[in-house]
């Protein structure tokens, strides 16, 4: 979707536009062409928004746009959540009562 010329109701359905970030959007092409980065300082999130924009007929990087691809990568979790998941039961608060067999909770 061209950001120049989307409108509002439109660059709403893109995830990681939100509605302040949309009216930003459309108020600022009023004064002229946008960029990636104007929209970042918009406050658009571009890890997400990147495969459904374009700025001046342009795409942000050379992505493949198969819906398998980008349905991966919007929901696949980054490495740090994935090992925090994988390790998430491994480590808990020590209790002087339960580990000691001292009563209590």
């Amino acid at each position: 979707m061209e950001v120049q010329t989307a409108s509002y109701e439109l660059l709403l359905r893109i995830p990681g536009i939100g509605p302040k970030s949309a009216a930003r959007i459309v108020s600022a092409r009023r004064y002229g062409t946008l960029t990636f980065d104007h929209l970042k300082k918009i406050g658009v999130v571009l890890k997400r928004a990147h495969y459904f924009l374009t700025c001046s007929g342009k795409i942000m990087y050379h992505t493949p746009i198969e819906e398998k691809y980008i349905l991966n990568q919007l929901t696949t979790l980054n490495s740090t959540d994935n090992w925090q998941l994988a390790h998430q039961n491994q480590n808990r608060q020590m209790s002087l009562f339960t580990d000691f067999n001292l009563g209590g909770a």
